[in-house]
């Protein structure tokens, strides 16, 4: 197995097995107050880098909600024939406040009240995804979640200070994962010589 396989394997996994579960307001940055037009979307998954298109736009629509998964470093054992790959996800979201369509009351409901409630979005969308990880015995049939090497997460953060993006919302979550390697060829010739 390939780094490149190990990468695209846990990206898909994570489009099926947690982005399709779960639904964020489409960010505008025209348009937030109670003049949003409404939209529930499911995050999107990037691989790597972000598409030059979204970061061009002007309201990164293709990058929020969403997960960015960055491959930190790796580490080769070929007499094991294994390879640990560690990862970051960039987790992202969007919400100004509460707009009239979250409450399911129809009682004195304001068409807008502008808060800092967005951060909770972040972190059940990262609970969503902890939970699924430490469920998941292989990913994409190829990647084994090595849960005993735990998993840190945390707010985005600059120079050790969490950074406020409002109304954007991020976090980061690190893990470890184990994939099967094919030992060197000259292993194979030495066991026959």
């Amino acid at each position: 197995m390939t780094v490149v396989e190990g990468i695209h394997a846990l990206g898909d996994w994570l489009a099926d097995e947690v982005c399709s579960k779960v639904e964020f307001k489409a960010p505008s940055n025209t348009q937030q107050t109670n003049k949003y037009a409404y939209s529930l979307v499911h995050p999107t998954v990037h691989k790597m880098y972000a598409p030059p298109q979204a970061l061009a736009g002007s309201t990164n629509k293709e990058l929020c909600p969403g997960i960015m998964v960055h491959l930190l470093d790796g580490e080769d054992h070929p007499r094991k024939t294994d390879r640990s790959l560690k990862f970051r996800l960039l987790i992202g979201v969007w919400n100004p406040g509460t707009h009239q369509d979250d409450v399911l009351s129809e009682d004195d409901v304001p068409p807008f009240v502008a808060n800092a409630d967005g951060w909770n979005d972040l972190w059940n969308f990262i609970d969503l995804i902890l939970h699924e990880l430490e469920n998941a015995e292989h990913i994409g049939g190829i990647l084994r979640v090595k849960s005993e090497d735990g998993f840190k997460f945390n707010p985005y953060k600059e120079d050790g200070v969490i950074v406020d993006f409002y109304p954007y919302y991020f976090g980061e979550l690190e893990f470890s994962v184990q994939m099967a390697q094919a030992p060197p060829a000259k292993y194979y010739a030495e066991n026959y010589l």
